[in-house]
């Protein structure tokens, strides 16, 4: 497989798992910011673990997925939603991909625990601090 058609393929990947995580929206932003969280912390081990051979591979893997939040983000907002409450979620998922890349490189318990404690007060603080901020 060439260099560039992996990380189209993560790309789409991560714009498809984002589009499908907003999907619970219609629910509240609350869940979709668990749904993203948990959802990108699986998919940056899934595609650090199966496309990445080297710790430079891993951190382009993980730029092309934030890469790819952050245009939908922007998109999202300017032309959708028109506000940048519901952009929490591709915030959560930025958050949760760069702690996965964290703990997939060092694999420490003491860390695994610290990365769980600051994603659980991300999504159950942090909703109510960034409705505060937009």
């Amino acid at each position: 497989m060439s260099y560039l058609t992996k990380y189209i393929i993560i790309s789409i990947s991560s714009a498809l798992l984002f589009l499908l995580a907003n999907l619970s929206s219609s629910i509240s932003l609350f869940v979709v910011g668990w749904v993203a969280t948990i959802c990108f912390a699986i998919f940056t081990w899934l595609m650090t673990s199966h496309y990445a051979s080297t710790t430079t591979e891993g951190l382009r893997i993980a730029a092309a997925i934030c890469l790819t939040l952050m245009v939908i983000a922007i998109i999202m907002v300017f032309t959708v939603w028109r506000s940048f409450i519901p952009m929490y979620p591709c915030v959560l998922a930025i958050i949760s991909v760069l702690l996965t890349m964290v703990y997939f490189y060092n694999r420490k318990a003491t860390e695994a625990t610290l990365i769980i404690i600051i994603l659980a007060f991300i999504n159950l603080a942090g909703y109510d601090i960034w409705s505060m901020l937009t």
